[in-house]
């Protein structure tokens, strides 16, 4: 068994829960301590069950609540150099360094890694897989562009979590001043909706049972506009499933067994 349920997806605040058979692990943690334990228990995980906290990247939208939370509950924390530094790691019961782009496991589910171009050093996607029965979900967001490396890394996968952050013309025309619409826009920000369409295409399979479009922006994009062009891209795979990703309470997860 291996299960993903996205806790929250967005700018102000990223968290998604990986479960297999006896393996729990809490990927980001982008909210408040408080709310973080309020979403796990309202997913009957308790905390005191989680195998560690692994961090994509150190962006405060992705680990806000990281050391408090690993202090808290004596978590050990998994995340790269570059990552942990920024996470107060002295004072932290124990941290796991994770080398860029390689293997590891945690508990019964291995873990791929591989670095992605964004404006925080080291950041990465991971493809979990469970060691039992072969499934494997991915999660790749906070990419401003995509090459052949994550075309390759990201296909055969049951599940996609993958950025569908803006819509360019949205971004354009919307209300963020020219530096940030420069930074969003740029190789080293966030994919907008046709370069996550393009790569969908490239990776997408009969394999694919379930998709989730993450990390949607609040001003410059549209869900609406974001389902049109996933399912439009999917069309060929129709049986996948498609769910937007959500900010402000948790998604419905997805259970491969």
């Amino acid at each position: 068994m291996l299960e993903v349920l996205p806790l929250a997806s967005g700018s102000r605040g990223n968290s998604t829960l990986i479960r297999s058979s006896s393996t729990a692990l809490l990927v980001d943690a982008g909210l408040s301590r408080k709310e973080i334990l309020a979403r796990l228990s309202a997913v009957e995980q308790d905390p005191a069950d989680l195998a560690g906290l692994l961090l994509t990247h150190r962006h405060k939208d992705h680990c806000r609540s990281a050391a408090t939370l690993c202090r808290r509950l004596k978590l050990p924390l998994h995340a790269t150099a570059a990552t942990a530094e920024h996470q107060q790691p002295r004072t932290l019961p124990c941290i796991v360094e994770i080398q860029p782009g390689q293997d590891f496991e945690i508990g019964d589910i291995l873990i791929r890694s591989l670095t992605l171009s964004h404006d925080a050093p080291e950041t990465q996607a991971f493809v979990f897989e469970s060691k039992d029965a072969g499934h494997r979900i991915g999660i790749a967001t906070d990419l401003g562009c995509s090459g052949k490396d994550v075309s390759d890394f990201l296909k055969d996968l049951d599940v996609l979590c993958l950025e569908f952050n803006h819509d360019s013309a949205l971004l354009r025309n919307g209300p963020y001043p020219a530096f940030l619409k420069q930074r969003i826009a740029s190789p080293l920000g966030h994919l907008s909706n046709d370069q996550a369409s393009t790569l969908l295409q490239q990776i997408a399979s009969p394999r694919l049972q379930a998709l989730y479009l993450c990390h949607l922006s609040q001003h410059n994009n549209d869900p609406t506009l974001v389902l049109e062009i996933a399912s439009s891209t999917l069309t060929p795979h129709a049986a996948t499933k498609i769910h937007i990703a959500l900010q402000d309470r948790i998604t419905e997860g997805h259970r491969l067994s």
